[in-house]
Parts: C-alpha cells; structure tokens; sequence
C-alpha cells in the first residue's frame, strides 16, 4: 500500500506540471493584446485597430499598418488576431486608389473622356480619354480591375470606330 501513495503523488505532480505548461503555452499563444474593436477608415483611411491588453480595461488604438510594420507590436497578438490583422491590412493596401467617378462623349473629338477620384483624398483628377489611359500605365494600375477592363473596352471600341471610318473613307476615295 506505501508503494502506491508515492507513484499516485507522482503522477499528479506530473499531471499539474503537464497542465501547468499547457496553460503557460496557451497564454503565450494568446498574446499580450487582443483585438477589442477594428474601425473601417473611411473613404482613403487607414483601418484602426482597438487593442486591449489582456485582462485589464486599458486599450490602445493603432494604426493597421502601423502594426503590420512593427514585428514587436505584431507578436503580442494571438496567431487568429494576426491572421485577421495580416488580412485587413492587405484588403486596405491593395484597394483601389483610383476610381472612375464619370464619362461624357466629347463630340469635338468623337471620344468618351473619363474622369477620376482620388480614394485617399477625395481629389478629382484630370479628365482623359481611354486611348490617352491605355498609355498611362501607372493610373490603370492603382484602379480596380472593373474600372481598367472598362477602359480597355472603351479604347478597344474607339479604336475598332477609327479603323472602320478610315476603310469607309478608303473605300470612297478609290471609287
């Protein structure tokens, strides 16, 4: 009967120094903070993450790039936080940054000229028209792919309504 007690004592103290270190490894899994809030920026903002520190009421606002830059700050998190942090901060970086806010046919030169919004700044920018954007590779690529097909569909358009005027014009000048 002596021999059981110290084998049974043994095996709990092994039994709490495994769960101990399961709980030790989960709160070390569970990071510093946790997200308590994320506040979508408006039109050209940053999103904002509301962190609170475990187990007490204090919380920080930070920026979601911010945070993404900082490995530190990123690590205090949990690994599902960072998934969702990683997550908003690509959607917000790789957002459109230009969009297509309208398009009048311009009959003095026979071609639709769009015209654009700045996301960021709200700030209108120049009117151009599809054939002049298809040159301009770096505005096609800060705008949603919706809004680029647009536009080459439109120069596509415009170009196929030249071509056919000149065979048309072509064809009247031989007879």
């Amino acid at each position: 009967m002596m021999n059981n007690k110290p084998s049974t004592f043994v095996n709990l103290i092994q039994g709490l120094s495994n769960f101990y270190s399961e709980i030790k490894l989960a709160n070390k899994e569970a990071g510093q903070y946790k997200i308590s809030e994320i506040i979508a920026g408006e039109l050209g903002e940053e999103p904002i993450i509301i962190a609170q520190i475990r187990n007490k009421t204090t919380s920080y606002s930070l920026k979601i790039m911010d945070v993404v830059s900082n490995e530190r700050v990123l690590n205090q998190f949990s690994r599902q936080d960072i998934k969702i942090i990683v997550y908003i901060a690509c959607e917000y970086k790789n957002r459109p940054k230009i969009k297509i806010e309208g398009l009048n046919f311009c009959a003095k030169i026979k071609k639709i000229v769009f015209s654009f919004v700045n996301s960021s700044s709200n700030k209108s920018i120049q009117n151009k028209t599809a054939s002049e954007l298809m040159n301009d590779n770096k505005t096609i690529a800060e705008m949603s792919s919706h809004d680029a097909a647009k536009i080459g569909y439109t120069a596509g358009t415009e170009l196929y309504q030249d071509h056919q005027t000149q065979i048309s014009q072509l064809k009247k000048d031989d007879e």
